[in-house]
């Protein structure tokens, strides 16, 4: 914490100031007593995967969200979006850190009754995946594979929830040992790889059971993300 109390910042290569939170945490083999009751850590969105969100597709792009970050603006962590089921905000227990990939997050899970079912929720793998709440501010319109999609480039925050499927695949909660992100960003390629071959699988499902036209469309885009880097 600095002097005055304030969350400390994190630079990341991009040269943007991140939230990252209230401090390290270091966990003791009291923590249970302390009222921590264990750690789940993982990313709340990736960065240029498309996702249907109020009947369009959209796209978030790297440093959407750098503004809420920035001002420190409390971030929720709920569980199905429920704000009646709120288990810790980014002025407490939940740290946020973004980069070119995605925002990942730490939460040091409270002895509440809110924060005990994420965390057997997520030990379980009944609830594992994330999804986040926001309010677009500025996007792009872009025609990709044929299709109008929304580039999301700065976006307001609101708060990230522990889903049992979310709109981006790549997006997960897992248990982790300790409040390490090195121990969440480890684990991108390999999060990508299981997304893969789920988006694949999903694909071949929807095409024999006659998709949707909005599931149709979001296939397209799907199919031909290489346009992304050209979008950037």
């Amino acid at each position: 914490m600095t002097p005055l109390g304030r969350p400390k910042l994190e630079y990341l290569n991009s040269g943007r100031i991140d939230r990252v939170g209230p401090g390290s945490i270091t966990p003791t083999r009291g923590a249970r007593k302390a009222g921590v009751l264990g750690y789940i850590g993982g990313w709340a969105t990736r960065y240029a995967k498309p996702h249907i969100h109020k009947s369009r597709i959209e796209v978030m792009m790297v440093g959407c969200f750098a503004t809420t970050l920035a001002k420190q603006q409390a971030v929720r962590f709920l569980i199905d979006h429920d704000e009646g089921q709120l288990v810790a905000t980014s002025d407490d227990n939940l740290m946020l850190r973004s980069d070119e990939v995605g925002l990942a997050f730490i939460l040091t899970v409270p002895a509440t009754d809110a924060g005990e079912k994420a965390l057997r929720a997520v030990e379980s793998g009944r609830m594992a995946a994330m999804s986040v709440g926001y309010e677009t501010v500025e996007t792009e319109a872009k025609q990709l594979a044929g299709e109008q999609c929304y580039l999301v480039r700065s976006a307001r925050l609101n708060e990230i929830s522990l889903v049992s499927r979310g709109a981006v695949s790549q997006a997960y909660a897992k248990v982790i040992a300790r409040p390490d992100f090195s121990l969440v960003l480890e684990d991108a390629a390999g999060a990508d790889r299981a997304a893969e071959k789920s988006k694949h699988e999903a694909l071949r499902a929807r095409a024999s059971a006659a998709a949707s036209d909005v599931s149709s469309s979001f296939r397209n885009v799907i199919n031909l993300l290489g346009a992304m880097g050209n979008a950037a």
